[in-house]
């Protein structure tokens, strides 16, 4: 697989995960707006029980696990609601990724993405994945579910502000 070529340069992907920042600073921006009683009801577009805590719980377990194996662990699992107190713990580990996640991409050159990642999944079965196409998954598992997140905080009455990207290109791709 390493020999595939990539379809995207370090260049693209930087610049999306710049935006996938942006978008998440607008979720917990309204997560913080929103009643946290209420967070364990179920609504729709939540993640597990359907509960909001959970779905930011997916998102954050999920772009740290894969932030761990493209460092080099590839035995990393991930974590899920359970292994959050609340949402300032998640937020402060979300907040704390994105920067250690910038910090890894600038170090990252482009003669790695071709790559392939060895890593074992949560069913313990191993893998080897170009590292691009781990990339584009990531951000685009991300987006999946801050879509479903959207969904559940405007139930809960704080919708976020657009995350949408193309009102991150309008605002000039402020990163």
């Amino acid at each position: 697989m390493a020999s595939e070529a990539v379809p995207a340069t370090l260049e693209a992907i930087r610049w999306l995960y710049a935006f996938q920042t942006w978008a998440g600073e607008r979720l917990f921006a309204a997560a913080d707006r929103c009643d946290v009683n209420r967070w364990p009801k179920a609504v729709a577009g939540g993640q597990g029980d359907g509960s909001l805590f959970d779905t930011l719980a997916h998102i954050v377990g999920s772009e740290e696990v894969w932030l761990t194996r493209w460092q080099g662990d590839p035995a990393a699992q991930i974590r899920g609601g359970p292994d959050f107190s609340h949402l300032h713990q998640l937020k402060s580990t979300w907040i704390d990724l994105q920067a250690r996640r910038s910090d890894w991409l600038a170090t990252l050159a482009e003669d790695e993405l071709a790559g392939d990642l060895y890593f074992v999944r949560s069913s313990r079965e191993e893998q080897y994945l170009p590292l691009w196409q781990t990339l584009l998954h990531v951000a685009n598992h991300t987006t999946h579910h801050r879509a479903e997140a959207c969904v559940a905080l405007t139930s809960h009455g704080a919708p976020p502000a657009s995350v949408d990207l193309i009102d991150y290109i309008r605002a000039g791709s402020p990163r």
